[in-house]
């Protein structure tokens, strides 16, 4: 439990607003239709950050098929081997409005990476 307590710290705060560096580099990862972004398992958005909280430390090493079980079905980027969700809801936002992406890099069939960004869609 205090594993998942701190884990979901860390996702909290690699999030949050003071801690975003902006989108460096390639935007075209970023750059996605807000109806192809398919969220994260759970009825409300601390729903969604605790099931992420859960599979956190098991992430690393795990295949495509374990992470889906757990975080619903994602949106898979063949070209870059990324699995995008998201923890923010989809439909009604505002526009300017932070949306707060998960993406899972994947190499050889396992996650290597996983990272959380926040960013104001256009």
């Amino acid at each position: 439990m205090k594993k998942e307590i701190l884990v979901l710290i860390a996702l909290i705060a690699a999030a949050s607003p003071a801690n975003s560096q902006g989108v460096k580099g390639d935007t075209s990862s970023v750059c996605i239709s807000r109806n192809e972004l398919r969220l994260v398992a759970g009825n409300t958005e601390a729903a969604r950050w605790a099931n992420l909280a859960k599979i956190g430390p098991k992430l690393i090493g795990s295949t495509q098929n374990n992470v889906e079980k757990t975080l619903g079905k994602g949106l898979y980027d063949y070209s870059a081997r990324t699995l995008k969700y998201s923890l923010s809801t989809i439909s009604g936002r505002a526009a300017g409005e932070t949306l707060t992406l998960i993406k899972i890099q994947f190499r050889d069939g396992r996650v290597v990476s996983f990272q959380i960004d926040s960013n104001s869609p256009s």
